[in-house]
């Protein structure tokens, strides 16, 4: 069986996949009014969540709550990455690092990023962040905080890595692009036909999330 947790009005939902049942509401957080978006992440230890009031929460794999804190406003994204967590803040166009360890003593850095940071993803040594309001991902060296902003389609809402390339949904454009970290280029395009609002990539294939025509 395999553990899923869900976002929903300020709760996580568990259950087991082979069941198809979702068993359990873990409170986490207040109601987001006005912003319903939120993220999920997993390391080997902790589950990370962050929602639209704000609230952003640590977890066990039991669905006990082991510290929260604050983050920007309007938190729409999370990554996990190697003793750091990273939340994008669409409110406040900021993205935030945290230490696993520390994080409820707020943040370590934070960095100003373009318009409605949403999707977050690390690949290639960066942080990767796009920014749905500007149409550009930006790439954050996590050692020396120096930035690259890449343009792509409009709307860019969220990130997939792959061995060579970092994919881009961009929402507003019914686009997925294709980035080479070596380059910071976008090297190739799909044109989805509708709305990407999620991407993921595994065994040489590409999995995107979309609004039927």
């Amino acid at each position: 069986s395999v553990l899923v947790s869900l976002l929903l009005r300020g709760g996580l939902l568990r259950g087991v996949t082979h069941c198809g049942l979702l068993t359990e509401m873990i409170p986490v957080c207040g109601t987001a009014f006005g912003f319903p978006n939120g993220s999920v992440a997993v390391d080997e230890r902790s589950v990370w969540t962050a929602f639209g009031d704000s609230t952003f929460a640590r977890l066990d794999p039991a669905g006990q709550i082991l510290g929260q804190t604050l983050a920007g406003l309007q938190p729409a994204g999370v990554v996990v990455v190697t003793g750091s967590v990273w939340v994008t803040n669409s409110g406040d166009a900021t993205v935030q690092r945290f230490s696993e360890d520390t994080f409820t003593q707020g943040p370590l850095r934070m960095f100003n990023v373009g318009t409605q940071p949403t999707g977050i993803t690390y690949a290639d040594g960066a942080i990767w962040v796009a920014n749905s309001g500007d149409a550009t991902v930006w790439r954050i060296d996590p050692d020396s905080a120096a930035t690259q902003i890449i343009d792509v389609a409009e709307g860019p809402t969220a990130l997939a890595r792959q061995a060579g390339a970092v994919w881009v949904a961009s929402t507003a454009s019914g686009i997925a692009s294709r980035i080479d970290p070596a380059t910071n280029d976008v090297v190739a395009t799909i044109d989805i036909g509708s709305a990407p609002t999620g991407i993921a990539a595994a065994d040489g294939l590409l999995w995107v999330s979309a609004q039927t025509p």
